[in-house]
């Protein structure tokens, strides 16, 4: 069952709601993501990343911020200690922009923005490693590339809330500094090689019946376990 123009494994995939968001009819026993692990997976219990992979390393402030944004209206007050404030310049910066909005149209993408980026999440969850280019050209070039906001939507919608007026400037420290702390988590993650550890696993011939899902195929990769890291 493939296309008799791609073949089994096409260059490009186009998939919608209803092909991702399968039907729980047409699901089988054993259906799991393909990164998942299993008794049998390698086990490395000496790779840690002694530190977090947030955007904002330092947890306070990321739970200052958190609880900050847990409104919908700005608050008007920022209380961070002078070693935050050398740390994180333009967050601070970038925050103290949102507590000085009042247009609900510019408020919300902004506080979107500021939650993701104040996420407990690793920072690849909002800036993949090909949308570092992107960001910075923006930074430097102060134009967003047209495919910027299919590549960072938080920061895309923010940038659509101001598309009949200039940008303010924070925007532009905030593209040039996220791009920055992807790349040092990005380099650190591939200095334990755990990028390079994932072992393409897909057949030439397979048999769609035996997989997951009616929809599926087969798993893609396969991971080891880090038991050190959270």
């Amino acid at each position: 069952m493939c296309c008799p123009m791609c073949g089994l494994h096409p260059e490009i995939v186009i998939a919608d709601g209803v092909s991702i968001g399968y039907s729980v009819m047409k699901q089988k026993a054993g259906l799991h993501p393909p990164s998942m692990t299993t008794e049998k997976s390698l086990e490395k219990a000496d790779i840690n990343l002694n530190g977090s992979c947030a955007a904002i390393c330092v947890p306070s402030l990321r739970k200052l911020f958190q609880d900050l944004t847990a409104t919908k209206v700005p608050l008007w007050t920022l209380d961070v200690t002078d070693n935050q404030r050398q740390q994180f310049p333009y967050m601070i910066e970038f925050f103290k922009y949102y507590m000085s909005l009042t247009d609900s149209k510019k408020i919300t993408p902004v506080r979107e923005l500021i939650c993701q980026i104040a996420a407990d999440d690793i920072i690849f969850q909002l800036v993949s490693v090909s949308t570092i280019p992107l960001l910075k050209s923006f930074s430097e070039s102060k134009r967003p590339a047209p495919h910027l906001p299919l590549w960072c939507p938080a920061f895309g919608n923010m940038l659509f809330a101001y598309s009949d007026e200039a940008y303010p400037p924070v925007f532009f420290r905030i593209a040039g500094w996220l791009p920055s702390c992807t790349t040092e988590i990005y380099e650190l993650v591939v200095s334990y090689g755990i990028s390079s550890e994932l072992e393409n696993s897909v057949e030439e011939e397979w048999d769609w019946r035996v997989t997951g899902c009616w929809y599926s195929g087969p798993t893609i990769q396969k991971r080891p376990k880090y038991t050190s890291i959270p």
